[in-house]
């Protein structure tokens, strides 16, 4: 077989929830690298507000002095397009890779702002990963593309080899679709929440395909470290 052909569709969305853990920082990164069993991020983008230091909920002032901070990597095929999504320019890191080390160091850097008395502390208030690079598990060795019917046109996407397997990168040039998974957290009625976004919904949505699983495994992961589900379908079966 020299290609897979997959549909976009709705997909699926799905949620999470946890108190605020004391190491927010680290929770983040925890959740990186558990997520990087199916999808990876090639950018950031974080918003940051001020929390109540006695409660997990968000004040619309004052407004840290750097709120609004990009991250991306710049190791990518040549196709691959990425920009920051915000109009008001952030600060703006460049690394070779985005790995779960350098995304700390990278959230440490931002979140060391003072505020402006003890009743408040930095928090992040949304931080997406649009820009994404999922593993495919679901080929051969002769899989070079992935076929993708979007609406009344088929695009031709190619499969990147690496190292690690099999990955398809989104965001290349001059085609406009939404990575097939990408992921968001934010701060909202008092919870920290994670929504992963499945716009190709049958390569992940599906039981008894390598994609379902490692997602399910991933699922079954963040869950056992203390996220709550929210909205999971049914066919992840969690315990």
């Amino acid at each position: 077989m020299s290609q897979l052909h997959v549909k976009a569709d709705n997909g699926e969305r799905l949620t999470l929830k946890r108190s605020f853990p004391n190491d927010l920082i680290g929770t983040v990164q925890k959740t990186f690298k558990t997520l990087s069993l199916i999808v990876k991020p090639l950018a950031i983008d974080l918003q940051l507000a001020y929390q109540m230091s006695d409660a997990g909920y968000l004040v619309p002032e004052p407004i840290p002095k750097f709120p609004k901070w990009h991250i991306r990597q710049t190791q990518n095929p040549a196709d691959v397009s990425i920009k920051t999504r915000y109009v008001h320019k952030p600060e703006i890191k460049l690394v070779p890779v985005l790995t779960p080390d350098r995304l700390h160091q990278w959230l440490q850097q931002a979140m060391t702002q003072e505020p402006p008395n003890s009743s408040y502390k930095i928090a992040i208030s949304t931080m997406s990963a649009f820009y994404t690079r999922v593993r495919l598990y679901s080929f051969t060795e002769a899989t070079r593309y992935v076929d993708l019917l979007d609406g009344k046109r088929e695009v031709r996407l190619r499969i990147s080899k690496e190292s690690e397997g099999m990955w398809i990168y989104s965001s290349t040039e001059n085609q406009l679709l939404y990575s097939p998974i990408f992921f968001e957290f934010g701060s909202y009625d008092g919870w920290l929440w994670l929504k992963i976004f499945i716009t190709w919904g049958g390569l992940w949505t599906n039981p008894g395909l390598t994609e379902h699983d490692m997602l399910r495994k991933a699922l079954q992961e963040l869950v056992e470290g203390g996220w709550i589900p929210d909205n999971i379908p049914a066919c992840f079966e969690l315990i």
